[in-house]
């Protein structure tokens, strides 16, 4: 078979990250590859001073003369037409760029004749050269041109180029048997043509980008998820084809590869594309990366879902858990790995472990009197190896009224979560046809003009992010642009879409930065369908009703200890928590830090003016008890200014004024 695969995809790699490439070199364009011409001049005798040689091919006629002198481009030296004066003709014909563009000039010999042998560059009957006798008659010319090889033409078959199938693994298979495991995707085969060079290249990541699709993790699981759907392996059947219809020849089948739903963006997928496997590994199995983009060091609520996805880029290993090391408020550590159970981690599996606190149980196993503090969870063999790095967790117990949870397909076919606590609004959006009637005759006054059909509702909110760090927020472009997403409530998880078309981030000099974004949620209704309530008929508080009331004092019934005070049942977990915290403080009145009393002597209240009269003691009444004798006064300043600019100035200025046309004597 005339086919090389010259270039192949990675075998792990994102489906929409630059490398899926396939670059075939076939050989078998040609059915026949042609001839080149073969001619020659040969010298017998001097030439003399205007003998011309003139020789067409390829459509063109070119003519070079001799000359004693010569002086112009298409002029060669005259001479004897020994060997030495062939031999000084090889860089004329070799540089002359018509010879040049389509000849290899070479020099020959056979016994006293001397010559030039013109090569074609290329096969074709376009070379063969035809002579363009010159003035000189024939029986006087020293020279003549013959050819010993004809040119022929290549035969090209039509349409050659690469046959090509695509066979992708079918959802819950392992992938080893090719013939039960895998399915032909796409149009069946594909026909590839070859450029001029017999090159075809083929990248398979948008028809594979098509077939997967996310596995979306049970948010109240706990074990690990192997991706059914987003991770797939797929092999490629290729061999050349040619004609009209294309007749495919023999056809051979390369290796099993490992396609991942995600992508790179437009930077890291330019030149040789972005490389899944050097982005994930470590310098050692312990150093191996997760998906999970951003920081390794997460913030964690008690009622957030979480999750690491995992890919083996390496051998396989057997019984691999989620090792979860706690940390507690006295700097204590509590190791599990019985949490979840373990699985076979076979080359290029891909996995989800659930790691929020809630879907770990890591509350029931905080000892009594501590509270958690952080947590970190990495991959751990059975014998205790590492399989990747640790993802720190530190918890927040801090209480926020209006907390949003979102989860989300990241560019790297992983599950990644954000939160927002900003206020948010809600919009109902309404959807409905109208048509109009033609009313009849007498119509009933409960009659409708206009009908409306096909209706239906769809929630709209719009939300704040709250202050967030900067780099935090730099991440949520992932979510913005990612095709899945949810919204992570306490009983149920909704599908929602952006409706931004843009989003303002923030602005130069900003120093605390948030996002508003809206979104709906990717269903409407046509029915409304309420919860029956529990217990007995309730009325709404402002609805009154009609006639009169009678209210029957009802006998009370305590179902609860008035003797405990209201606040101690308002208590919560979270709340008792920060009691701990807070109770745990030192005594400030025994660390030695400054009091009131010594404050009030050393510091002057910020709301107390300073008055420098107020203040003094002993105040001097006097100028002369102040020593600011020889510091004039006001009064004092103007009579010392006057008699200075009487004495100095020929005109004495009269401080004086008039409102007749004549100045005053």
């Amino acid at each position: 078979m005339s086919v090389t695969l010259v270039q192949a995809p990675d075998t792990y790699a994102l489906t929409k990250g630059g490398r899926m490439r396939y670059v075939f070199s076939g050989q078998g364009r040609f059915e026949t590859t042609g001839t080149k011409a073969v001619a020659g001049i040969i010298f017998y005798g001097p030439i003399v001073d205007g003998e011309t040689i003139g020789l067409r091919w390829n459509g063109k006629t070119t003519s070079v003369t001799a000359r004693t002198n010569p002086t112009r481009p298409d002029e060669f030296p005259a001479g004897d037409g020994s060997a030495a004066y062939v031999d000084s003709l090889l860089p004329f014909f070799r540089g002359l760029y018509a010879f040049r563009k389509d000849w290899v000039v070479t020099r020959e010999s056979a016994g006293n004749l001397h010559g030039i042998t013109l090569t074609a560059r290329r096969p074709g009957k376009a070379y063969n050269l035809t002579y363009i006798p010159g003035k000189t008659p024939e029986l006087e010319r020293k020279y003549t041109v013959g050819q010993s090889v004809m040119g022929t033409d290549a035969l090209v078959r039509d349409r050659y180029g690469i046959y090509l199938e695509v066979y992708l693994q079918k959802p819950g298979t392992t992938g080893a048997d090719r013939d039960l495991d895998y399915e032909l995707i796409g149009d069946g085969g594909s026909h590839i043509e070859c450029d001029a060079d017999g090159v075809a290249k083929y990248d398979l990541g948008d028809l594979l980008h098509s077939y997967l699709s996310a596995d979306v993790p049970d948010f109240q699981g706990q074990g690990g998820q192997v991706a059914q759907q987003s991770a797939r392996q797929y092999y490629v059947a290729y061999g050349e084809a040619w004609g009209q219809p294309i007749t495919v020849q023999q056809v051979v089948e390369d290796q099993t590869r490992h396609a991942y739903l995600g992508g790179a963006d437009w930077e890291r997928r330019a030149d040789t594309g972005y490389n899944l496997t050097t982005a994930l590994l470590g310098a050692d199995a312990g150093a191996d990366k997760s998906l999970l983009m951003g920081s390794p060091a997460r913030i964690a609520r008690l009622d957030e879902a979480h999750f690491l996805t995992f890919i083996n880029l390496r051998e396989q290993a057997s019984s691999v858990k989620l090792e979860i090391r706690m940390t507690f408020d006295d700097d204590s550590t509590h190791v599990r790995t019985g949490i979840q159970a373990a699985i076979d981690y076979q080359p290029g599996t891909k996995v989800a472990f659930p790691v929020g606190i809630a879907q770990l149980n890591l509350r029931e196993q905080v000892p009594a009197g501590k509270f958690l503090r952080e947590y970190s969870c990495r991959l751990v063999t059975l014998a205790g190896g590492y399989l990747s790095r640790a993802y720190r967790y530190v918890v927040d117990y801090d209480n926020r009224p209006y907390r949003r949870q979102f989860s989300y397909l990241n560019s790297l076919g992983a599950f990644d979560s954000i939160m927002t606590w900003g206020k948010g609004s809600y919009e109902l959006q309404l959807f409905y046809e109208q048509a109009e009637r033609v009313m009849p005759a007498g119509y009933e006054p409960t009659a409708a003009q206009f009908v409306q059909y096909n209706l239906s509702r769809q929630q709209a909110v719009e939300v704040a992010s709250g202050w967030q760090p900067l780099p935090e927020l730099q991440r949520w472009d992932d979510f913005y642009c990612s095709a899945v997403r949810f919204q992570v409530l306490a009983d149920r998880v909704l599908a929602i879409g952006l409706t931004n078309k843009q989003i303002r981030q923030q602005r130069d000099g900003d120093t605390q930065f948030a996002h508003v974004f809206s979104y709906v949620y990717q269903h409407r209704d046509e029915f409304y369908t309420d919860d029956f309530p529990e217990g007995g008929e309730t009325l709404p508080p402002v609805q009154a009703p009609a006639g009169s009331v009678y209210v029957l004092p009802p006998l009370p019934v305590f179902t609860r200890d008035p003797t405990v005070p209201q606040a101690a049942r308002d208590l919560t977990t979270p709340l008792l928590d920060k009691l701990k915290i807070v109770a745990e403080r030192p005594n400030p009145e025994t660390l030695g830090f400054l009091k009131q009393p010594a404050a009030d002597a050393l510091y002057r209240r910020d709301d107390e003016k300073i008055s420098y009269r107020d203040d003094l003691i002993d105040k001097p009444t006097t100028r002369e008890e102040s020593g600011l004798t020889d510091v004039y006064t006001i009064p004092e300043a103007i009579q010392m200014t006057n008699l200075i600019l009487k004495n100095t100035v020929g005109v004495h200025p009269i401080l004086s004024s008039w409102t007749d046309e004549v100045e005053p004597a």
